[in-house]
């Protein structure tokens, strides 16, 4: 059975990225795709494109929660210290029997 090929438009749709992103994808090898045999075209199997589109959600997620962490961290470190009430000064201790 022949695997599903999609076209670099196709997958462009499916990325939700531009025409060029998916090239750029391509080229840094973090798409698998192959050439049509006249050379002009790329082409991406399905699978490898469902495999890219979790391992970038992954990604995505991690860089949420790392910039989560590292917002709550400033917002810990920026808070206002709460001062505790002072207790008002004793007063001096009255000398009785001396007027």
């Amino acid at each position: 059975m022949a695997k599903k090929m999609l076209t670099v438009q196709q997958a462009a749709e499916r990325l939700e990225i531009s025409d060029r992103g998916v090239v750029h994808l391509i080229k840094a090898g973090k798409l698998p795709a192959e050439r049509e045999p006249d050379g002009r075209r790329w082409l991406i199997g399905a699978k490898e494109l469902t495999d890219c589109i979790r391992e970038r959600s992954k990604a995505a997620k991690e860089r949420e929660k790392k910039r989560m962490a590292a917002e709550k961290a400033k917002a810990k470190k920026n808070a206002p210290v709460r001062k505790l009430p002072s207790k008002p000064a004793a007063k001096p201790a009255r000398k009785r029997g001396l007027k």
